[in-house]
């Protein structure tokens, strides 16, 4: 019983929290320059369908307030023309086109009742029933306090659930979180010659080309790369990075080809789905880190989405997905 009162609470919060998030699209264009690559939510029809790429469709909804916005969907269905939705995803810019759009992650459809837009820019206010204001505020009102109560209910759990924990696990038996971050970049540690030969068997590979190493300038990357996704599919390699002056051993990934700056160090990624420069691998006191480099394909770390410029420790066994190629990460 007490379990399905929280799951309530809880279905009440998410509830009320997803309808305060639509914006006005005028309002998202507007500071559009310092909100790229965060997420917004729309509401509105969806006026049309646009032809984009072999695996991306795009449409454009037209909000309450008559502004329209395109909307860039990866891997799902269209939505239904002159229906009305709500629409969830990262905010992003194509500078060809000069033209801001969303890249969706999440959709969903509104009530028949709930789907008729208004032509005008403005959109009236809504009157209630002659006779029946007391009873439309008394509505209101209660909406109001019971999900007040919902939120300082799950407070107070919150708070119980702590202090029932505290009292459980003594704090003198317990090691520290700052102990444990300290003595994990030591056992981590690995030690590779800067002389070590690799010889990749690069010939036959369909989707990418690995560096071959220069042993004068090069630093070796502890542990192997194996493809599990993609036309080259169970192999495996080693890397090495390019030393830079901070001490950091830095290898690139992405569709752009290698130069004479990075030929030594530059994964070239040949599917289209993967960014000019889409990622880093970077080695740096004993810890090997991915970081994503692409504001519109994401990479991903153990199937979480790394943020433009955001980076992942990467552990032994760590799953890496590029577009439509997925990278194991081994530790010899």
């Amino acid at each position: 019983m007490k379990k399905l009162s929280l799951t309530v609470l809880v279905c009440c919060l998410l509830s009320f929290a997803f309808q305060l998030q639509a914006e006005r699209v005028s309002k998202i264009l507007k500071s559009g320059t310092t909100r790229i690559g965060e997420i917004v939510t729309v509401e509105g029809i969806v006026l049309q369908h646009v032809d984009a790429k072999k695996n991306f469709k795009d449409y454009y909804l037209k909000d309450n307030y008559g502004d329209k916005i395109m909307v860039h969907t990866d891997g799902f269905a269209l939505p239904i023309t002159n229906e009305k939705y709500k629409i969830k995803g990262y905010l992003n810019y194509n500078k060809d086109k000069h033209q801001y759009y969303i890249s969706e992650t999440g959709r969903l459809k509104l009530a028949d009742g709930d789907n008729k837009t208004e032509a005008s820019v403005t959109v009236p206010p809504i009157e209630p029933p002659k006779g029946s204001i007391n009873d439309w505020i008394q509505a209101n009102t209660q909406t109001v306090i019971i999900v007040g109560l919902c939120i300082l209910a799950l407070i107070l759990i919150i708070i119980g659930f702590i202090v029932s924990k505290k009292k459980q696990s003594p704090s003198a038996s317990k090691p520290s979180f700052t102990s444990q971050m300290e003595t994990k970049p030591e056992e981590k540690q690995v030690k590779i010659p800067v002389t070590e030969n690799i010889q990749n068997n690069t010939e036959d590979l369909k989707t990418m080309v690995i560096p071959k190493a220069d042993p004068q300038t090069m630093k070796f990357i502890p542990g192997k790369l194996e493809i599990l996704k993609g036309a080259d599919s169970g192999k495996s390699f080693k890397i090495a990075g390019s030393p830079q002056t901070d001490g950091t051993s830095v290898v690139s990934i992405g569709r752009e080809a290698s130069s004479e700056t990075n030929m030594f160090s530059h994964i070239h990624l040949k599917e289209s789905t993967i960014s000019r420069r889409q990622a880093e691998i970077i080695q740096s006191n004993g810890n090997v880190k991915i970081k994503n480099l692409s504001k519109t394909n994401y990479t991903k770390i153990n199937g979480k989405e790394l943020l433009p410029n955001e980076a992942e420790v990467l552990i032994p066994d760590s799953i890496i997905t590029l577009g439509e190629v997925e990278i194991k990460y081994l530790l010899n």
